[in-house]
């Protein structure tokens, strides 16, 4: 039985696989730039939010909460009413209740 060195065809394999690598690589591919910067006589855009409508929409003010105690997961909420101050407390077993009323400076 004749048994063959493999240096020879691993051999071969890396000089064929460093060659495709040298091939594949090319000089003149697309190189990425950086963007010419913009002229100078734009002004800056400034951004102006319309008013709030007046009436029901935007009334209520709502802070969330959530965490979780030893597997048991809790949220809930604070409510503020801000036309008449009044604080209510939202959670997850139990009906909404009163705290009181945010007092005005």
């Amino acid at each position: 039985m004749v048994t063959q060195s493999r240096w020879p065809l691993v051999l071969m394999g890396i000089v064929i696989g460093a060659l495709g690598a040298l091939l594949m690589t090319d000089d003149r591919a697309n190189r990425v730039h950086a963007q010419p910067p913009p002229p100078a006589a734009t002004p800056p855009r400034v951004a102006t939010a319309a008013p709030a409508p007046a009436g029901p929409v935007g009334r209520y003010q709502i802070s969330a909460w959530g965490n979780d105690n030893r597997g048991t997961p809790n949220n809930g909420a604070y409510v503020i009413d801000t036309q008449t101050g009044d604080v209510f407390h939202v959670d997850q077993s139990t009906k909404p209740r009163h705290l009181g009323a945010v007092e005005k400076k």
